[in-house]
């Protein structure tokens, strides 16, 4: 008897308007046979194609999406105070640029969606601090466990594929996975194409052993490997595989470079920062 294929879910961030990543992504997923999708937000900014990659992900099988830092700019002007100067011409310019169509898109999207046992942000579960806080150490990830109540929490927004499990307090049952190492604290690499379990709990414990995971960025990678990144959730025996995928990124700096676009945010494309 021909056994079922495994359901798959790609999960997917941080694109930031660069289509060629999305769509090298999208293609090798569904070679895979991934049928259905996650979006943790920042569609848009820093690149060349605004609308090509919003019209792209709305034709997507989307089980759910939230709205990044970014996406917001674009429609809201004033949320760009903070950015960096390179950042803000380009999420201006990426304003400007935006049809009615997609501007109503982005001002639909949320900042937290739980759907099944996800909780979905872009930057962080903690509330109002849904865009501004950045989570890279094992400190501040185990900082915001309380901040969500589903056994795994999905963000972005560091643009480092991460992996986390533990309590709020640190103990001997947490461990972190990343593709970027900053410091001695125990955290391990992540290797593209290896399988890791979850023991996923729909019905949560008092002290519960929770997980929170980065795919990585599509389109602007910053842990110094400029291959376009994404995840694979496998729900029906939990687990998660990170993606690493070489695209053509002369394509998207040429772009850039049309668009009039800072150069910096094409030459940081060669390097993955």
């Amino acid at each position: 008897m021909n056994q079922e294929p495994q359901r798959k879910i790609g999960i997917i961030s941080d694109i930031h308007s660069n289509l060629s990543a999305l769509e090298t992504i999208v293609i090798t997923l569904r070679r895979r046979g991934v049928k259905e999708y996650l979006c943790l937000g920042d569609i848009v900014g820093y690149g060349p194609e605004p609308n090509e990659c919003l019209e792209f992900i709305q034709e997507l099988p989307l089980l759910a999406i939230v709205a990044g830092n970014h996406d917001r700019a674009a429609i809201f002007p004033e949320e760009a105070e903070n950015f960096s100067p390179d950042a803000r011409q380009a999420i201006f310019w990426t304003g400007r640029e935006l049809t009615p169509q997609n501007k109503e898109f982005l001002q639909q999207l949320k900042p937290v969606i739980t759907w099944e046992n996800f909780t979905l942000v872009h930057g962080s579960p903690r509330p109002n601090w849904y865009y501004r806080q950045y989570l890279h150490t094992k400190e501040e990830l185990a900082s915001v466990i309380n901040d969500f109540f589903t056994p795994v929490c999905l963000f972005g927004h560091t643009h480092i594929q991460t992996l986390f499990w533990g309590r709020h307090n640190l103990d001997d049952k947490s461990r972190m996975f990343s593709s970027k190492i900053t410091n001695n604290d125990g955290s391990e690499n992540i290797h593209p194409g290896q399988i890791y379990s979850l023991n996923i709990q729909s019905h949560l414990p008092e002290a519960p052993i929770k997980y929170i995971i980065n795919p990585g960025s599509v389109g602007q990678p910053r842990d110094n490997n400029p291959q376009a990144a994404a995840a694979i959730f496998y729900p029906e025996n939990p687990a998660i595989e990170f993606i690493r995928l070489d695209y053509d990124i002369a394509t998207t700096q040429r772009l850039i470079g049309q668009k009039r676009l800072p150069g910096l945010l094409a030459n940081r494309l060669n390097f993955g920062q």
